[in-house]
Formats: C-alpha cells, structure tokens, sequence
C-alpha cells in the first residue's frame, strides 16, 4: 500500500544522529587530511575557525555521522555540489566527520541538535578567528535535513553568493545522473539490513523496491517527468500484484473490518 511505502522512505529518509553537547570533550582529527574527492575540502575540528571564518572564501560546510542514515544519502549530493563549483575559487564545500570532531561552542544552538549539519559561512573581511568570537559568527543554516544539489545552490545564492545561477544550475543537471548511481549504491546497501527486509523479502518487492528508491531521488535530486511516469507505472504495477496476493488481501479484510466496526460505533 502507499501507506507501507511511506512507512519503508521514512525508514531510508529520516535517520538523524545527536549532536555533541557543550560540556563534552573536544576531539579533532589531524589538521588538513584530506578525503578522496578532490573538489572536498576537509574540515577538523582544529581547523574549524582557520576554514569557516575565512575573510575571503563563502563556505558551505556539511557535518555528518556514521550512523545517519540521512547523511549517507546527502554524501553524493556533497560530492556533486564540489564538483558544479570546483571553476569558482571562492567557494568551499567543506565537509567534517560529526563522529571525529567537536569544538566546544562553534555551531549556534540552533544548528547543534541533530546530523547531518548543513551551513553556510560567508566570506567577510571581519570574519576572522583573530578578530570575531566564534560564538557570534553565525551561519546561514541549511532549512532541512535533506537536500538535492539545485536546492543548495539556490539556497547559497539567495544567501548572497556570487556565482552564475544558470550556469550552475545547468552543471547540476548535468552531473545528476552519476549522483543517483551513488544514491542507488546506499539504498541498495541499506536494503540488505533486517529492518528493512520485511518490505523488500516480501510479495510485490520489485514494485515496492523502485518506488523507495525514486522516493529518495524524489528526496536527493531533481524530479523528472520520466520519474513521475516511473512511478505511475510502479505503482500501477504494485496494486495489480496487491489484488492478486492473498497476504494483502486478508489485511485489506481485516481493515474493512475494523472501518466497519468504527462506523457502526458512531
């Protein structure tokens, strides 16, 4: 049903992990190690203020844990976003490990509640660690958890980033399909915990299989037309596979019933 497909996204979409609280202690990686993306600037928790204040560079920073489900998901979209602006140097996507990291005080209170952690830091030239108290440094925070390349970039030029919107735009729709390759490896990925078995081991599970997975692109990327006739088909698909299968017809008996005892109650 849409129901259980719903119950199923929720379960690959809404994975937050808590942030380190004030009073913890502060743990860094080493200074300037860097990831095997290139475009990526990788961000520790010593070189926090060195990065984000920088007098000079806009910095889109994106913070995440291990056991986010949802950061998992935003990670080929951060590689994507490196990649549209790797042309503009004053731009930086940087991108620091929530479980590896922690600086006392950095984030505003309302960014340190739950991973992943999306901010965008502007370039000033009275944004420096020297002369501004990191604690009144505040960022332009990301409103969401999830996102799609075009939706940061419209959210960093609204915020006053200089770039060319269409022309990067135009990059995001260009690099989209190898984001949803990756987006296809981690659900795929996620799909073989035990959770989620009881939606895919099930009767329908190929139906059920393509809809999550377009639900998460719906989620990560831009939505195509060709998505929505997809998703037509699937779902066309799925209840024809629903009105043969016995299991699916004695739940929807057993729903038909309770509606009917509720009715009669009233």
């Amino acid at each position: 049903t849409v129901a259980t497909v719903a119950v199923a996204s929720t379960f690959l979409l809404q994975s937050h992990s808590q942030v380190a609280k004030a009073g913890e202690e502060e743990i860094s990686e080493s200074k300037y190690a860097m990831p095997s993306n290139p475009g990526l600037t990788r961000v520790v928790a010593d070189t926090l203020e060195e990065i984000c204040l920088s007098p000079t560079e806009d910095v889109f920073l994106y913070s995440f844990t291990k056991e986010c489900q949802t950061c998992t998901k935003l990670m080929p979209v951060i590689n994507q976003l490196a990649k549209v602006f790797e042309d503009e140097s004053h731009i930086t996507i940087g991108i620091m490990d929530g479980d590896k990291n922690y600086k006392t005080g950095f984030f505003p209170s309302e960014v340190e509640e739950f991973y992943p952690i999306l901010a965008l830091y502007k370039a000033s030239p009275s944004k420096t660690p020297s002369s501004s108290p990191m604690h009144k440094t505040k960022p332009f925070v990301f409103p969401g958890k999830s996102a799609s390349c075009s939706q940061i970039v419209k959210f960093m030029h609204k915020n006053g980033v200089r770039f060319d919107l269409d022309k990067v735009l135009a990059k995001c729709k260009e690099t989209q399909e190898e984001t949803r390759m990756g987006l296809k490896m981690v659900v795929d990925q996620q799909l073989e915990e035990d959770l989620a078995k009881i939606f895919v081991e099930g009767p329908c599970s190929d139906e059920f299989k393509g809809l999550m997975l377009l639900s998460v692109y719906k989620t990560f990327s831009d939505w195509t037309d060709q998505d929505m006739s997809l998703q037509e088909e699937l779902q066309s698909r799925r209840d024809a596979c629903q009105s043969k299968d016995e299991t699916y017809a004695y739940w929807d008996r057993v729903r038909n019933f309770a509606k009917g005892q509720l009715e009669d109650d009233e």
